[in-house]
């Protein structure tokens, strides 16, 4: 189950989903007064993509717009854009949004501070009183909804979660930004034999999942998001040490080391990173 996130590490390293305007800089296919657009071409406007990507088939907005000359005037809106007031219309879910006015089903559920997407619930009490479920979580089509706790969704506390599933953290960000999810395990001694209990993650470009298992000793492959503790190193291929994010402090990642004594001679132990691709663990070089 994707979750969010949603990383887009720009120069200022922001969180975000992708979806966002097209860059104000960009001037091709803009018609100036003159008939011209703005890679040099003259006749017509046409229908332009406003530069929103598709997450999974979730995340598209109906970004074009049709195209309509009359002996060189300006361009002219489709009449349905807007309502009789002059107001936008209201955006459907999973739109970006800045207030439950903007959108379609009077909830803009905003999973941290200035972001928000158009959805069906706003918390995992929404859903239990209504009786839609028992979680308000991230869908595969880009927007919350309500859900029954499975395996890997997000969860506010164990309530969130089906049974015998329980609310985990999975990673925290520095406070800024966290994942819950319903889970396996909560600690080690639930599981079995030599196993430990390790967050699993999946972090693909933006997308961001996971939960919490009992996993086999050494089978969290290098680069992957870990516990940064003994139980950690337990886990990983390698061992999970701490890799610097740039903006919200440290998290653990598997990698080769931790410092330059866990390198062969004449190696050193380059940092880590977390990038668009996702997470680089630490490595000897």
């Amino acid at each position: 189950m994707r979750h969010l996130v949603f990383l887009t590490l720009s120069s200022s390293l922001l969180f975000a989903i992708p979806g966002c305007a097209k860059d104000p800089l960009d001037t091709s296919g803009e018609t100036a007064a003159d008939g011209t657009t703005g890679d040099g071409t003259t006749g017509t406007t046409g229908a332009m993509d406003d530069g929103s990507a598709d997450m999974d088939g979730g995340m598209t907005d109906a970004g074009t717009s049709s195209s309509s000359t009359d002996d060189g005037a300006a361009f002219l809106p489709d009449d349905d854009s807007s309502s009789s007031s002059g107001a936008p219309d209201p955006l459907p879910n999973g739109s970006q949004c800045g207030g439950d006015a903007e959108c379609e089903s009077g909830i803009c559920n905003q999973p941290f501070p200035g972001f928000g997407i158009c959805s069906d619930c706003r918390s995992d009490s929404e859903c239990q009183s209504s009786g839609d479920g028992v979680n308000c979580t991230l869908n595969d089509s880009g927007w919350y909804a309500c859900s029954a706790g499975n395996l890997g969704e997000q969860c506010e506390s164990d309530a969130g979660c089906g049974d015998p599933l329980t609310c985990e953290e999975i990673v925290n960000f520095g406070g800024f930004f966290g994942l819950t999810a319903c889970s396996n395990c909560a600690d080690t001694s639930e599981c079995d034999a030599d196993n430990v209990c390790a967050p699993v993650v999946m972090l693909d470009g933006f997308d961001l999942g996971g939960y919490r298992d009992c996993v086999a000793p050494g089978s969290i492959p290098n680069d992957s998001i870990c516990d940064d503790n003994a139980e950690g190193d337990v886990a990983c291929a390698g061992l999970c040490a701490p890799v610097d994010t740039g903006f919200a402090g440290a998290i653990g990642v598997c990698g080769d080391c931790e410092t330059d004594g866990d390198c062969a001679m004449g190696q050193t132990c380059a940092p880590g990173s977390l990038g668009q691709g996702g997470v680089v663990g630490n490595s000897c070089q």
